[in-house]
């Protein structure tokens, strides 16, 4: 039997850490448009912030109470973005018939990859009629700074070693990084992200999955968040690498015994 590969959606992020919320309506006021990400964003306001180029942006979609009163038919709700160059858009596959009896319609979610920086406007039209749309400038990000959380072998807890400077670390202590993206003038993007690790020097580090179950049938894992272990002693250099967007942040560390 095939382990389980359990994804960590952004509700159950929200419910065991922090992480971030921003919201806004669409500029017809039918619409409601969220994202969530794992750290602080700039500003709880969408609209206000600069979204992340690269990875895949999911925008939680839901009707205001206007919304509901102008919908006729959800099934006949489609998405547009303008300019569509460069941009990939996914629409969440939704049953226009509530299951519930008298429950309000769902509003199908959005998610996003744009890979050039610019302003971009991402429309809804029911039929042939614009229902509401929102403009979201996008940025690519010039490096990044890094939270980093580890434990060491004979800890319960994780601290954070968050550090400009070189980390201390023992062989055996588990770290888990987040890197948080930062425009050209400083001020951090917003959205979601992947990374890749490196190591110098190579081989000096192992990843780790996480276990969440463990089963007489079957094991539940999750490669996300990333996590990794030092298997050797010295000065380690670590690197979260951006392959989409080709930016890398290092991090150093001296290991000990």
């Amino acid at each position: 039997m095939r382990p389980t590969l359990l994804p960590l959606a952004p509700a159950l992020l929200l419910a065991v850490g922090c992480g971030d919320v921003a919201s806004s309506s669409g500029e017809l006021g039918r619409l409601d448009f969220t994202l969530v990400t794992a750290y602080e964003m700039p500003d709880d306001q969408l609209v206000d912030l600069t979204l992340l180029t690269g990875f895949e942006q999911h925008l939680d979609v839901d009707f205001t109470s206007r919304g509901l009163q102008d919908l006729h038919d959800v099934g006949d709700l489609r998405y547009a973005v303008v300019p569509e160059e460069g941009v990939a858009l996914t629409v969440e596959e939704i049953d226009p018939n509530p299951s519930e009896e008298g429950a309000d319609p769902e509003a199908p979610d959005l998610y996003v990859t744009v890979t050039e920086p610019g302003t971009y406007v991402f429309q809804c039209f029911e039929g042939e009629e614009l229902f509401d749309e929102i403009t979201l400038p996008f940025d690519r990000p010039v490096t990044y700074e890094v939270h980093t959380w580890a434990r060491d072998p004979d800890e319960e807890a994780f601290a954070d070693r968050t550090s400009d400077g070189p980390i201390d670390a023992v062989r055996g202590t588990q770290v888990a990084l987040l890197p948080i993206p930062l425009a050209a003038d400083g001020t951090r993007l917003s959205g979601e992200l992947d990374f890749d690790l490196a190591a110098d020097p190579e081989g000096s580090i192992v990843e780790v999955s996480n276990v969440l179950g463990v089963y007489e049938q079957s094991i539940w894992w999750s490669s996300s968040p990333t996590s990794f272990v030092f298997l050797d002693a010295g000065r380690i250099t670590v690197s979260a690498v951006d392959a989409p967007n080709e930016v890398s942040a290092e991090l150093h560390f001296e290991v000990a015994e």
